[in-house]
């Protein structure tokens, strides 16, 4: 798909770093596919939407009529919304032991949670947090 409608020479403007390689990444998701999402896990993809915005401005009492993909919302199957626009909130999915590592990481820190609680208590008996894909079991969410 492509990114934009107008010239390139108006939009790249707009896409800063790693930015296209995201929304390039996130646009390929298909529903089943894994993400690794802002709370710190895996999740699997339910339907994804692009986002399409424009900068706003007038020239010569006319639109502006260079649109462009800015962000790609993406639901989970558990209804959760996640944005990949480069912010962090939907990356390509992780491995379960770099998502232990964080929880690892995580439970040494003040937690003030029910659920951080049992986390904590699971990983420090040993047991398995995630499933094979890296998302939450349902006892933990």
């Amino acid at each position: 798909m492509k990114l934009y409608h107008g010239k390139w020479k108006y939009v790249r403007r707009y896409y800063k770093g790693n930015q296209i390689a995201l929304i390039n990444w996130a646009l390929s998701l298909k529903p089943g596919d894994y993400f690794s999402s802002c709370a710190g896990h895996n999740r699997q993809v339910k339907s994804t939407r692009p986002h399409w915005s424009n900068d706003g401005r007038f020239r010569y009492g006319r639109t502006n009529k260079h649109w462009f993909i800015w962000s790609v919302e993406i639901i989970d199957t558990l209804n959760g919304f996640h944005k990949c626009d480069g912010s962090g909130c939907a990356m390509p999915a992780e491995s379960n032991e770099t998502i232990m590592n964080n929880y690892r990481e995580w439970i040494e820190l003040p937690h003030f949670s029910e659920r951080m609680d049992r986390i904590a208590k699971a990983i420090k008996s040993g047991k398995s947090i995630l499933n094979e894909h890296g998302e939450l079991l349902t006892e933990f969410q």
